[in-house]
């Protein structure tokens, strides 16, 4: 539009309006603004838009929902522009929401969903965060906004997921910086907590949700209940170093267990990179509790990773090795001994209300180091054998063992070396003459398989007296549980 034929069609509009102001003076002004909007918005400029808006609210066109429904699509198309300006303030949004609080557009609606994807990306320093959810309001999400997003051949977590998040975040940064909480600050994050653990129970997927709500309840004061969120999301992520990272800041007032969850945390395989952090906050412990030796080989490693990678090393890491602590003391390298032993004590508090069952080695990989095993509910199960410090585990070696079932897959969450050797469901001793089976080859004797290897390797021919160390074992083809045997020997 040319820039002269527009101002004087503003003009022309707004003298029609004061003059007599009607639906259609009111239609022809608002359209008569839009351009200028529109072209603030395409342009980036922040300020010239803002004032323009203003303008537009002096009219009340942001109270009129056909004029707002066209409105906030230019908001939605600015905030897109300026969303990965580095530059661009975010105080500055206090000006735009002080007008876009005003809109009486449609919600929910695409437009308003995408208002908050553009805020939730960009919600560094900005004081008015909790206002600003609080006027977008969560019952406004759609039915879309629950599922994560697709591009290309990449996802991303769904808006209600960083929604939820990113609110947990903030109401919990707020409540641990304040006074003591009052009765309706409590049963608000304990209010929000629940809300996450039923969105967890619809949506699986938000696997982040079941920490935010224990530790809202924790911050709210409520113990018990926050531990009783927690452990089971510990349990599920057990092999993961980031999920004992994040449980350490449950025990700032219990440094002993503060430590065994951050060795915990460096026991769990993930690249040296990413455990820095843990690192950084095992030395520091290490420190006020004066263990001057862990802390010289914490400290060691730190330099070493972020070395190798080609990171900075902070001045402060420098400043400790020409402190007398540091050189005092010795790097032992004996961390993944004093890892394992100093862990134990997590795994025992995270575990310790789930039921011990006894459990059978069935088998071995060395080569991948994998036990499958069979446990006393006769149930099979397979874990590393060195994540529990097992060393070569062999078939018929009795454990105690503590499994979880995580989304149908039976997961074995402890496991340590039995000092019991039999079990009547799992192991036992047979006595007999054995039967061969001709045609395969295959033996038994009372009721018990015994394979063809272990009859040849010990001679046995038909008839002869034998006894046999037999465990529990799954027919597939009779889908029932049986009885295999593992040795073989002449009864004399």
């Amino acid at each position: 539009m040319n820039p002269e034929k527009e101002h004087q069609a503003f003009f022309n509009a707004k003298a029609a309006y004061e003059e007599s102001k009607t639906p259609a003076t009111e239609k022809k002004l608002f359209n008569t603004m839009m351009p200028y909007l529109k072209e603030a918005a395409n342009s980036s400029d922040f300020g010239y838009f803002v004032q323009t808006l203003g303008e537009m609210d002096n009219y009340g066109f942001l109270e009129i929902p056909a004029c707002a429904n066209q409105i906030v699509w230019t908001i939605v198309g600015i905030l897109n522009k300026i969303k990965s300006d580095k530059n661009f303030q975010i105080q500055r949004f206090n000006e735009l929401f002080e007008l876009l609080s005003k809109l009486n557009y449609n919600r929910p609606s695409l437009e308003h969903s995408l208002l908050l994807k553009f805020f939730l990306k960009r919600t560094d320093n900005y004081d008015s965060f909790e206002q600003f959810i609080s006027w977008w309001d969560i019952k406004n999400l759609r039915p879309d906004d629950y599922q994560p997003e697709q591009f290309k051949d990449v996802s991303f977590p769904a808006l209600a997921e960083t929604l939820y998040s990113g609110l947990s975040k903030s109401i919990i940064a707020n409540a641990e910086g304040s006074q003591p909480l009052g009765t309706i600050e409590k049963n608000y994050l304990n209010s929000l907590a629940k809300d996450l653990d039923e969105l967890y129970l619809q949506y699986p997927q938000y696997k982040f949700f079941p920490y935010y709500s224990a530790k809202l309840r924790f911050t709210a004061g409520f113990t018990k209940e926050a531990m009783d969120t927690l452990f089971p999301f510990i349990r599920r992520n057990n092999n993961q170093f980031w999920a004992w990272e994040l449980m350490g800041e449950f025990f700032k007032k219990e440094p002993d267990m503060q430590r065994a969850v951050y060795c915990r945390a460096l026991l769990c395989k993930a690249d040296d990179k990413g455990k820095i952090g843990v690192h950084a906050r095992l030395m520091e412990l290490f420190l006020q509790a004066r263990l001057f030796d862990e802390a010289h080989e914490e400290l060691d490693r730190i330099v070493k990773i972020r070395e190798y990678n080609k990171l900075r090393v902070f001045p402060a890491f420098m400043a400790h090795k020409r402190r007398d602590w540091y050189l005092n003391s010795t790097n032992r390298r004996q961390s993944s001994f004093y890892y394992q032993r100093i862990a134990k004590d997590a795994d025992a508090l995270f575990f310790s209300e789930k039921p011990v069952q006894m459990a059978v080695v069935a088998a071995y990989l060395p080569d991948r180091g994998v036990a499958f095993i069979v446990t006393e509910d006769l149930t099979n199960a397979k874990f590393r054998a060195s994540k529990f410090g097992i060393e070569n585990p062999e078939p018929g070696m009795m454990l105690e063992v503590i499994t979880e079932t995580i989304e149908g897959s039976v997961e074995v969450m402890q496991a340590k070396i039995s000092q019991a050797h039999l079990h009547a469901e799992l192991v036992q001793i047979v006595e007999g003459k054995i039967k061969i089976i001709t045609t395969t080859s295959f033996g038994i004797v009372n009721g018990v398989f015994v394979p063809h290897e272990l009859i040849e390797a010990a001679d046995i021919k038909e008839g002869d007296p034998v006894i046999a160390k037999a465990l529990r074992s799954y027919d597939k083809k009779k889908d029932n549980w049986g009885w295999k045997a593992i040795s073989l020997k002449l009864n004399i």
